[in-house]
């Protein structure tokens, strides 16, 4: 059969077709790849101090009612963790950046939004926790980052 000009056999046909999805899976790959391994490569050059500034818990309000007015022994108390709000901030040499952060307990939802400074992206404060909490406790990736917008101000993560 004739394809293009070129004579080919008919037992070749089913490598025309899977040789060019082979090859641009390998190429949508290892773009994927290259891009992390930039990245990965960008970020242990940089240079971070975290603060902790305040964490604000809340929790559930409590649903037990007794059943009478007399007094009532418990043995354990349930804490119903509804949000965490942290404010912290970020420094990168001589720029320096407040970020407000949210985790979301229900939802295992972090996020992040920078309240002051210019500088310094939300997605880098992700990025520093997660490195904290793998130097800490030798766990990797323990935030996924999901979503950044605004320009890099507001970063949304799961954990």
């Amino acid at each position: 059969m004739d394809i293009i000009g070129v004579l080919t056999d008919p037992a070749v046909y089913p490598y025309l077709i899977v040789a060019p999805i082979l090859v641009l899976f390998l190429v949508v790959m290892g773009r994927i790849y290259l891009t992390q391994f930039r990245e990965g490569r960008k970020a242990k050059h940089r240079r971070f101090k975290l603060e902790v500034e305040r964490i604000d818990l809340s929790q559930f309000a409590d649903r037990f009612k007794p059943l009478s007015l007399d007094p009532v022994e418990m043995d354990f108390e349930v804490l119903n963790l509804k949000r965490a709000v942290v404010t912290l901030s970020l420094s990168q040499g001589a720029t320096k950046s407040t970020f407000k952060a949210i985790l979301e307990f229900r939802g295992n939802t972090l996020i992040v939004t920078r309240s002051d400074g210019d500088h310094i992206s939300a997605d880098w404060v992700v990025e520093a926790l997660d490195t904290d909490y793998y130097r800490r406790y030798k766990i990797d990736d323990m935030l996924q980052p999901v979503e950044v917008r605004e320009d890099s101000k507001i970063s949304h993560s799961t954990v």
